[in-house]
Protein backbone atom coordinates (compact mmCIF):
# COMPACT_ATOMS: atom_id res chain seq x y z
CA UNK A 1 0.00 0.00 0.00
CA UNK A 2 1.26 3.68 -0.98
CA UNK A 3 1.18 6.37 1.23
CA UNK A 4 0.81 9.98 -0.26
CA UNK A 5 3.01 12.43 2.25
CA UNK A 6 2.31 16.11 0.47
CA UNK A 7 5.04 18.07 2.86
CA UNK A 8 3.61 21.05 1.47
CA UNK A 9 0.05 20.69 2.63
CA UNK A 10 1.11 19.75 6.05
CA UNK A 11 2.87 22.76 6.38
CA UNK A 12 -0.11 25.06 5.46
CA UNK A 13 -2.03 23.04 8.23
CA UNK A 14 0.36 23.66 10.75
CA UNK A 15 0.26 27.19 9.82
CA UNK A 16 -3.50 27.39 10.54
CA UNK A 17 -3.82 25.31 13.55
CA UNK A 18 -0.85 28.00 14.98
CA UNK A 19 -3.35 31.17 13.89
CA UNK A 20 -6.38 30.01 15.59
CA UNK A 21 -3.85 29.01 18.93
CA UNK A 22 -2.41 32.05 18.85
CA UNK A 23 -6.30 34.07 18.49
CA UNK A 24 -7.36 31.63 21.32
CA UNK A 25 -4.45 33.06 23.47
CA UNK A 26 -5.24 36.46 23.15
CA UNK A 27 -8.09 35.91 23.99
CA UNK A 28 -7.78 34.29 26.73
CA UNK A 29 -5.02 36.71 27.85
CA UNK A 30 -8.05 39.62 27.34
CA UNK A 31 -10.31 38.35 29.45
CA UNK A 32 -7.72 37.27 32.29
CA UNK A 33 -5.46 39.78 32.13
CA UNK A 34 -6.99 42.82 30.97
CA UNK A 35 -9.29 43.71 34.36
CA UNK A 36 -5.92 43.23 35.99
CA UNK A 37 -3.84 45.30 34.18
CA UNK A 38 -5.76 47.58 32.01
CA UNK A 39 -8.84 49.29 34.06
CA UNK A 40 -7.25 52.89 33.24
CA UNK A 41 -8.94 52.24 29.86
CA UNK A 42 -12.28 51.70 31.23
CA UNK A 43 -13.05 55.36 31.90
CA UNK A 44 -12.50 58.51 29.94
CA UNK A 45 -9.59 60.81 30.67
CA UNK A 46 -10.42 62.62 34.45
CA UNK A 47 -9.45 66.39 33.55
CA UNK A 48 -10.27 69.14 36.07
CA UNK A 49 -9.72 72.95 35.68
CA UNK A 50 -6.92 74.61 37.03
CA UNK A 51 -7.88 76.35 40.50
CA UNK A 52 -10.09 73.05 41.31
CA UNK A 53 -9.70 71.03 44.09
CA UNK A 54 -9.84 67.41 42.68
CA UNK A 55 -12.54 65.34 44.31
CA UNK A 56 -11.43 61.32 43.37
CA UNK A 57 -14.73 58.50 43.56
CA UNK A 58 -14.52 55.09 42.58
CA UNK A 59 -16.47 55.73 39.48
CA UNK A 60 -13.33 57.43 37.83
CA UNK A 61 -12.34 54.29 38.15
CA UNK A 62 -14.02 51.24 38.09
CA UNK A 63 -17.67 50.26 36.52
CA UNK A 64 -19.71 50.86 39.87
CA UNK A 65 -22.51 48.31 38.73
CA UNK A 66 -19.81 45.27 38.84
CA UNK A 67 -19.21 45.79 42.80
CA UNK A 68 -21.42 45.97 45.69
CA UNK A 69 -21.98 49.25 47.96
CA UNK A 70 -19.77 48.07 50.33
CA UNK A 71 -16.88 47.24 48.21
CA UNK A 72 -17.57 50.72 46.38
CA UNK A 73 -16.79 52.34 50.05
CA UNK A 74 -13.71 50.38 50.61
CA UNK A 75 -12.68 51.32 46.89
CA UNK A 76 -13.31 54.88 47.71
CA UNK A 77 -11.50 54.31 51.11
CA UNK A 78 -8.30 53.13 49.54
CA UNK A 79 -8.40 55.58 46.82
CA UNK A 80 -8.47 58.34 50.05
CA UNK A 81 -5.60 56.85 51.33
CA UNK A 82 -3.21 55.35 48.52
CA UNK A 83 -4.03 58.55 45.84
CA UNK A 84 -2.10 61.28 47.27
CA UNK A 85 -2.18 64.29 44.56
CA UNK A 86 0.75 66.84 45.25
CA UNK A 87 -0.90 70.48 45.68
CA UNK A 88 0.73 74.06 44.08
CA UNK A 89 3.06 75.49 46.67
CA UNK A 90 0.53 77.76 49.07
CA UNK A 91 -2.64 76.55 47.67
CA UNK A 92 -4.84 73.70 48.17
CA UNK A 93 -4.84 72.89 44.39
CA UNK A 94 -2.42 70.91 42.26
CA UNK A 95 -0.60 73.20 39.25
CA UNK A 96 -1.51 72.36 35.63
CA UNK A 97 -0.61 69.01 34.29
CA UNK A 98 -0.53 65.37 34.30
CA UNK A 99 -0.49 63.29 37.52
CA UNK A 100 -0.63 59.23 37.23
CA UNK A 101 -3.43 57.45 39.46
CA UNK A 102 -3.33 53.71 40.84
CA UNK A 103 -4.83 51.92 43.14
CA UNK A 104 -4.93 47.95 43.93
CA UNK A 105 -7.74 46.45 45.11
CA UNK A 106 -8.19 42.71 45.29
CA UNK A 107 -5.15 42.14 43.79
CA UNK A 108 -6.27 43.81 40.76
CA UNK A 109 -4.40 47.11 39.98
CA UNK A 110 -6.82 50.00 38.86
CA UNK A 111 -4.98 52.98 37.53
CA UNK A 112 -6.05 56.25 35.27
CA UNK A 113 -4.60 59.11 35.26
CA UNK A 114 -6.15 63.28 36.15
CA UNK A 115 -5.29 66.20 33.91
CA UNK A 116 -4.95 69.84 35.35
CA UNK A 117 -5.32 72.12 32.65
CA UNK A 118 -5.90 76.19 32.36
CA UNK A 119 -8.68 76.94 29.66
CA UNK A 120 -10.31 79.39 31.72
CA UNK A 121 -9.48 83.37 30.84
CA UNK A 122 -8.49 86.27 33.34
CA UNK A 123 -11.71 88.26 34.69
CA UNK A 124 -11.66 91.46 35.33
CA UNK A 125 -12.31 92.67 38.57
CA UNK A 126 -11.79 96.70 38.24
CA UNK A 127 -12.92 98.12 34.66
CA UNK A 128 -13.16 102.25 33.82
CA UNK A 129 -14.28 102.76 30.54
CA UNK A 130 -13.60 106.21 30.67
CA UNK A 131 -10.39 107.95 32.36
CA UNK A 132 -9.19 111.15 32.08
CA UNK A 133 -5.03 113.00 32.73
CA UNK A 134 -3.63 116.08 32.06
CA UNK A 135 -1.19 116.93 29.37
CA UNK A 136 2.22 115.47 30.28
CA UNK A 137 0.91 112.91 32.72
CA UNK A 138 0.80 108.76 31.89
CA UNK A 139 -1.97 107.30 33.64
CA UNK A 140 -1.52 104.38 36.56
CA UNK A 141 -3.30 102.09 34.29
CA UNK A 142 -2.35 99.15 37.20
CA UNK A 143 -4.65 100.87 39.59
CA UNK A 144 -7.48 101.69 37.04
CA UNK A 145 -7.31 98.53 35.48
CA UNK A 146 -7.02 95.28 38.02
CA UNK A 147 -7.85 91.43 37.15
CA UNK A 148 -7.55 87.97 38.60
CA UNK A 149 -6.34 84.89 36.68
CA UNK A 150 -5.92 81.35 38.75
CA UNK A 151 -2.26 81.68 36.62
CA UNK A 152 0.55 84.89 36.90
CA UNK A 153 -1.16 86.80 33.84
CA UNK A 154 0.20 90.32 32.46
CA UNK A 155 -1.66 93.77 32.24
CA UNK A 156 -1.06 95.33 28.98
CA UNK A 157 -1.94 98.55 28.04
CA UNK A 158 -2.20 99.46 23.53
CA UNK A 159 -1.79 103.32 24.19
CA UNK A 160 0.24 103.63 20.82
CA UNK A 161 -2.37 105.78 19.26
CA UNK A 162 -2.28 108.29 22.35
CA UNK A 163 -0.01 111.59 22.32
CA UNK A 164 0.33 112.49 25.75
CA UNK A 165 1.52 115.79 25.35
CA UNK A 166 -1.55 117.13 22.84
CA UNK A 167 -5.01 117.61 24.57
CA UNK A 168 -7.74 115.49 23.24
CA UNK A 169 -9.99 111.85 23.12
CA UNK A 170 -7.85 108.60 22.49
CA UNK A 171 -8.73 105.19 22.13
CA UNK A 172 -6.92 102.14 24.46
CA UNK A 173 -7.39 98.85 24.51
CA UNK A 174 -6.53 97.28 27.36
CA UNK A 175 -5.49 92.95 27.22
CA UNK A 176 -4.56 90.98 30.11
CA UNK A 177 -2.64 87.88 29.07
CA UNK A 178 -2.14 84.57 31.09
CA UNK A 179 0.81 82.17 31.07
CA UNK A 180 -1.46 79.58 29.39
CA UNK A 181 -2.31 81.50 26.28
CA UNK A 182 -5.47 82.87 28.13
CA UNK A 183 -6.59 86.34 27.79
CA UNK A 184 -9.56 89.44 27.89
CA UNK A 185 -9.35 92.27 26.40
CA UNK A 186 -11.45 95.53 26.47
CA UNK A 187 -11.40 99.02 24.78
CA UNK A 188 -11.78 102.55 26.57
CA UNK A 189 -11.05 106.30 26.59
CA UNK A 190 -8.65 108.29 27.49
CA UNK A 191 -9.53 112.07 28.31
CA UNK A 192 -6.30 114.49 27.97
CA UNK A 193 -6.83 117.88 29.09
CA UNK A 194 -4.17 120.81 29.78
CA UNK A 195 -1.88 120.93 32.65
CA UNK A 196 -4.00 123.14 35.58
CA UNK A 197 -2.48 125.93 36.49
CA UNK A 198 -2.46 127.90 40.08
CA UNK A 199 -0.61 130.92 41.51
CA UNK A 200 2.36 130.62 43.81
CA UNK A 201 0.08 132.33 46.51
CA UNK A 202 -3.21 131.31 47.73
CA UNK A 203 -3.65 135.09 49.50
CA UNK A 204 -2.55 138.19 49.20
CA UNK A 205 -2.30 140.56 51.43
CA UNK A 206 -0.18 144.42 51.28
CA UNK A 207 -0.10 147.90 52.58
CA UNK A 208 -1.28 150.17 50.02
CA UNK A 209 2.01 151.73 48.76
CA UNK A 210 3.79 148.81 48.64
CA UNK A 211 4.09 146.27 46.01
CA UNK A 212 4.50 142.40 45.45
CA UNK A 213 5.03 139.98 42.56
CA UNK A 214 2.63 137.09 42.11
CA UNK A 215 3.23 133.87 39.70
CA UNK A 216 1.15 131.32 37.72
CA UNK A 217 2.92 127.64 37.72
CA UNK A 218 2.47 124.93 35.45
CA UNK A 219 3.13 121.47 36.23
CA UNK A 220 5.63 123.78 39.03
CA UNK A 221 6.82 125.36 36.08
CA UNK A 222 6.07 129.75 36.00
CA UNK A 223 4.62 130.32 33.08
CA UNK A 224 2.99 133.76 31.12
CA UNK A 225 -0.11 134.44 31.89
CA UNK A 226 -2.51 137.71 31.55
CA UNK A 227 -3.57 139.52 34.70
CA UNK A 228 -6.59 141.28 35.33
CA UNK A 229 -7.25 143.34 38.81
CA UNK A 230 -10.91 143.63 39.56
CA UNK A 231 -11.19 147.24 41.10
CA UNK A 232 -8.40 149.18 39.95
CA UNK A 233 -8.52 151.87 42.32
CA UNK A 234 -7.76 149.71 45.63
CA UNK A 235 -4.76 147.67 43.72
CA UNK A 236 -2.95 147.66 39.78
CA UNK A 237 -1.00 145.20 38.13
CA UNK A 238 1.62 144.99 35.51
CA UNK A 239 2.10 142.29 32.39
CA UNK A 240 5.09 140.72 34.67
CA UNK A 241 3.20 140.35 37.69
CA UNK A 242 3.97 143.18 39.89
CA UNK A 243 0.74 144.28 42.53
CA UNK A 244 1.16 148.22 43.52
CA UNK A 245 -1.58 148.83 46.39
CA UNK A 246 -3.04 151.96 46.39
CA UNK A 247 -5.55 151.79 48.96
CA UNK A 248 -7.40 149.76 51.91
CA UNK A 249 -9.60 147.69 50.50
CA UNK A 250 -10.11 144.05 48.95
CA UNK A 251 -10.45 143.17 45.24
CA UNK A 252 -10.05 140.39 43.08
CA UNK A 253 -6.93 139.00 41.09
CA UNK A 254 -7.43 136.83 37.72
CA UNK A 255 -5.07 135.17 35.63
CA UNK A 256 -5.47 133.34 32.05
CA UNK A 257 -3.11 131.10 30.53
CA UNK A 258 -3.58 127.86 28.21
CA UNK A 259 -7.12 128.58 27.71
CA UNK A 260 -7.62 128.17 31.46
CA UNK A 261 -8.58 130.74 34.27
CA UNK A 262 -8.08 131.21 38.08
CA UNK A 263 -8.45 134.01 40.33
CA UNK A 264 -7.80 134.92 43.97
CA UNK A 265 -8.48 138.01 46.71
CA UNK A 266 -6.07 140.73 47.20
CA UNK A 267 -6.65 142.33 50.57
CA UNK A 268 -4.81 146.20 50.58
CA UNK A 269 -4.41 147.61 53.71
CA UNK A 270 -4.39 151.24 54.86
CA UNK A 271 -0.44 152.66 55.22
CA UNK A 272 1.43 152.88 58.33
CA UNK A 273 0.81 156.05 60.03
CA UNK A 274 4.05 157.94 61.17
CA UNK A 275 4.51 159.18 65.31
CA UNK A 276 6.41 161.32 67.33
CA UNK A 277 6.54 162.38 70.84
CA UNK A 278 6.66 166.27 72.14
CA UNK A 279 5.33 167.67 75.43
CA UNK A 280 5.74 171.75 76.37
CA UNK A 281 3.43 174.39 77.26
CA UNK A 282 3.96 178.14 76.36
CA UNK A 283 0.60 179.55 77.91
CA UNK A 284 0.89 177.85 81.03
CA UNK A 285 2.18 179.18 84.14
CA UNK A 286 1.56 180.36 87.56
CA UNK A 287 1.69 183.52 89.57
CA UNK A 288 1.05 184.33 92.86
CA UNK A 289 1.66 187.65 94.55
CA UNK A 290 0.84 188.79 98.10
CA UNK A 291 1.81 192.62 100.12
CA UNK A 292 1.02 194.97 102.95
CA UNK A 293 1.35 198.49 104.02
CA UNK A 294 4.65 198.23 106.01
CA UNK A 295 6.19 195.07 104.23
CA UNK A 296 5.56 194.07 100.81
CA UNK A 297 6.93 191.10 98.42
CA UNK A 298 6.32 189.88 95.26
CA UNK A 299 7.18 186.34 93.20
CA UNK A 300 6.63 185.15 90.28
CA UNK A 301 7.56 182.20 88.16
CA UNK A 302 6.83 181.48 84.61
CA UNK A 303 7.84 177.95 82.28
CA UNK A 304 7.78 178.10 79.03
CA UNK A 305 8.11 175.13 76.38
CA UNK A 306 12.08 175.94 76.30
CA UNK A 307 12.66 176.32 79.83
CA UNK A 308 11.98 177.88 83.21
CA UNK A 309 12.72 180.84 85.01
CA UNK A 310 11.55 182.38 88.55
CA UNK A 311 12.38 185.82 90.22
CA UNK A 312 11.48 186.64 93.34
CA UNK A 313 11.28 190.24 94.64
CA UNK A 314 10.67 192.44 97.69
CA UNK A 315 10.40 196.05 98.66
CA UNK A 316 9.39 198.05 101.71
CA UNK A 317 8.30 201.41 102.52
CA UNK A 318 9.20 203.68 105.05
CA UNK A 319 6.50 205.33 107.26
CA UNK A 320 6.50 209.36 108.49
Amino acid sequence: MKINFNVREMFVVRKELIVLLLIFAIVIAYVQIAPRYFNQFYKEELTIEYGTTPTLLAANFVDVSKFSSEELKEIENIIQTEIVIENEEGKDYPFVGYYPLSFTYKDVEYSDHLLVMDTTSPVFTVYNKDISTTVGEKPDYDSLYQFFDYSYANLIVDDSQVDYETPGDYRIIVHVYDIFGNYIYDDATLHITESPISFNHSHISLRAGSTTYVKVLRQNVVVDATFKIENESIAQISSSGLITGIKAGTTTLSASAYGQTISMQIEVLAKASTSSNSTGSSSSGSSSSSGSSSSGSSSSSGSSSSGSSSSSGSSSSGSS
